[in-house]
């Protein structure tokens, strides 16, 4: 009687195996996710894995292979192992689970990670591994995912920036009531020959019996125009273009701090879908920041425009009321005579903060 349940137990496990084998692992279903979709620096946010038998036979022996970001720190569970592999063209961050599910059943694993430097990181596959108990054999299959991150720049706000600032930006709050605003219409005045034909209001010329013109109020608020600049020379460090970035937010945050509205403009390649980004408009608060964060998160250290065209995008004239910033890793040759031209198309309106030298050396 023993004899015959031990070989009855040894025949349904031989065909429960056989079972298993055949359907592999087509009654799995795999996902991956992150918690959140950007994240600052070291800032912890969940890696999330998710794996379900939908079928009606167990799974005996199920692992998991995802191919991470290689800097990713993982929180282990102690049932989890990580292997970073460099190859002469790739390297990354290797994360191994095995477990086993019962008919119908789901397995959800939640592991605290964190990326310490600002960029854009993809998951774009994992691998699915079915077999028997011990995992002798064993049947796989690729999971494509397009699963990504953004990490933020850090910060960076010298006392330097500050003061030129302060500086600065009060030489443009001055210089906004020395012209007159034409969008801002405070009343009417007699024509006296000396005003442009265009600012007579026929209208109100009609009603007087004599030629009146519009009286423009100044311009009530300041507001900028960010330029970041990311062509470069080719010996230019990998920390000033970083720092460039850095800046830029750190410009961003000055000029929220002041309650400015602001836009930024850029010619910085950027990684993702899309391939480029080319501008923010005008705004400000949490929203409007974490647009041009995530923009800045994104960007590759090279240019899909050069400077003297990123230039040539803030118009023939100074706008009336906007302060104009360049954040640029030096300034190239090819671009310094549109430097040049931009400053007096400016009337002196735009401020040129580089990255390659020190911040008292900004002006």
């Amino acid at each position: 009687m023993t004899i015959l349940f031990i070989a009855v137990l040894f025949v349904c496990g031989a065909l429960l195996r056989v079972l298993t084998l055949r359907r592999g692992v087509r009654d799995i279903r795999y996902d991956l996710q992150f918690s959140t979709l950007t994240a600052e620096p070291g800032e912890r946010f969940k890696l999330i894995t998710t794996i379900e038998n939908t079928g009606p036979l167990p799974s005996l022996f199920l692992g998991t292979t995802e191919n991470l970001p290689y800097d990713i720190d993982l929180e282990g569970d102690g049932r989890t192992s990580v292997v970073r592999i460099i190859q002469p063209a790739d390297k990354y961050a290797r994360l191994d689970q095995t477990t086993y599910l019962m008919p119908h059943q789901r397995l959800t694993r939640t592991l605290g990670a964190s990326l310490p430097v600002r960029g854009q990181y993809t998951v774009r596959s994992a691998r699915v591994t079915g077999g028997d108990l011990l995992g002798f054999s064993q049947t796989m299959r690729e999971e494509s995912l397009y699963r990504e991150i953004v990490i933020f720049p850090e910060s960076l706000r010298p006392p330097e920036l500050t003061k030129v600032f302060g500086s600065y930006l009060g030489e443009q709050s001055v210089r906004r009531f020395i012209l007159e605003d034409p969008v801002l219409t405070m009343g009417f005045r007699e024509y006296t020959g000396a005003e442009p034909m265009k600012n007579i209001s026929w209208q109100r010329s009609l009603r007087d019996n004599r030629l009146m013109v519009k009286q423009f109020d100044y311009t009530m608020e300041l507001t900028a125009t960010i330029l970041l600049n990311m062509e470069h020379a080719p010996d230019v460090a990998d920390e000033v273009l970083e720092r460039t970035f850095s800046l830029t937010r750190g410009v961003c945050e000055e000029l929220e701090s002041r309650h400015t509205s602001y836009t930024l403009i850029t010619n910085a390649a950027a990684g993702g879908r899309s391939g480029y980004w080319s501008s923010v408009g005008d705004g400000m608060g949490r929203l409007h920041m974490n647009a041009i964060l995530e923009g800045l998160g994104r960007s590759l250290k090279t240019h899909g425009e050069p400077l003297n065209r990123l230039l040539g995008r803030i118009g023939r004239g100074v706008q009336q009321g906007r302060a104009y910033i360049l954040l640029t890793p030096g300034i190239p040759e090819s671009a310094r005579a549109a430097l040049t031209a931009a400053k007096n198309r400016l009337g002196g309106a735009l401020l040129v903060l580089d990255t390659t030298k020190e911040a008292d050396e900004w002006r």
